[in-house]
């Protein structure tokens, strides 16, 4: 890579701004990001695709040291808030069913990081009081609402499938789909086609 004075890692509100000032169409504008994104300079977001679909993004970055990630302790509750607004029942970290007062939709969490890459627990000496939560951290706590269906990710610039059976959903969990990236031979997209088998499963090609 050729040099170049003038190259620089942009901040988080940059690369917000960026997505924010994307055009409309094909869209979606912000591609998730939103306007509190860019003013609390956060990378994590959340929206409805469709009548039955929910999108979670996540910033695995770990912001201080090292290509593995993490998932700082605010980014995780709000992880856990999401999770609750779009399920009607869920186990607690106990592994009792509990209620809630929520629609149901089907969760699609998409981050860079894999389970298995997010191992970096680096802490930010600016912030020595912030908790760092790994991917096993993550699987369990998938693992305990029903309608998290599927993790994407990347990061590893290969393509490979994983089920994590959940200990509290009797033997069903989530799969974890792990990409290559767009620019890796010779993969020009990813399309997640979630389908409705009408017979109370579903399938995700």
């Amino acid at each position: 890579v050729t040099a170049d004075d003038s190259r620089r890692i942009y901040t988080v509100k940059e690369f917000v701004d960026a997505h924010l000032n994307s055009p409309d169409n094909p869209g979606p504008a912000g591609h998730g990001f939103t306007q509190e994104n860019s003013d609390n300079e956060t990378a994590f977001w959340s929206r409805n695709q469709g009548p039955a679909v929910h999108f979670i993004g996540l910033d695995t970055n770990n912001h201080y040291f090292g290509a593995n990630g993490s998932l700082p302790g605010d980014q995780y509750d709000w992880l856990e808030g999401e999770l609750k607004a779009n399920s009607s029942r869920y186990y607690d970290e106990s592994g009792t069913e509990q209620s809630n007062n929520a629609d149901d939709r089907l969760v699609i969490v998409i981050s860079h990081h894999t389970s298995f890459t997010m191992d970096n627990t680096e802490q930010n000496p600016s912030k020595p009081e912030q908790k760092l939560y790994t991917g096993p951290d993550l699987v369990g706590l998938f693992g305990r609402y029903p309608d998290m269906i599927a993790g994407v990710n990347g990061h590893t610039h290969r393509n490979t499938i994983l089920a994590h059976e959940s200990k509290q959903r009797n033997k069903t969990g989530f799969w974890e789909i792990n990409s290559a990236s767009c620019i890796d031979y010779a993969q020009q997209q990813r399309l997640i086609d979630v389908v409705d088998n009408r017979d109370g499963t579903l399938s995700i090609f």
